[in-house]
């Protein structure tokens, strides 16, 4: 049995897979069929794709609150490096690049009505 531990600001919780398949939704055959051919949920990370999973999940949270070019370079920034803006590792991603101008071009269309 595999044991997922879940580290918060109030403790933790030690839970079976088990668990997960019935909360916060019960899985239907078609998630188990996706997480047996993408490993994307209930499986062991190594210590980098933790680190990538917190940034990513950190870049989704900035989005929310229109922080798009922080949430751009949150996903390209490696642990190691300084803190801040960088927009010439934005400029190095095409498709981030225009997603994060067509994301702007969203927000200075909507503040204009």
């Amino acid at each position: 049995m595999n044991y997922n531990f879940q580290h918060t600001d109030a403790g933790g919780d030690i839970r079976p897979d088990s668990y997960f398949s019935s909360w916060p939704r019960v899985w239907t055959e078609l998630d188990f069929t996706i997480n047996r051919q993408t490993n994307v949920w209930l499986h062991s990370m190594t210590p980098r794709q933790e680190v990538s999973k917190f940034l990513c999940n950190r870049a989704i949270l900035l989005g929310n609150f229109d922080r798009y070019d922080k949430a751009v370079t949150a996903t390209l920034r490696r642990p190691s490096e300084s803190r801040g803006s960088d927009p010439e590792k934005i400029e190095r991603f095409p498709l981030l690049r225009d997603w994060l101008a067509g994301q702007r071009a969203d927000k200075a269309a909507a503040s204009t009505h």
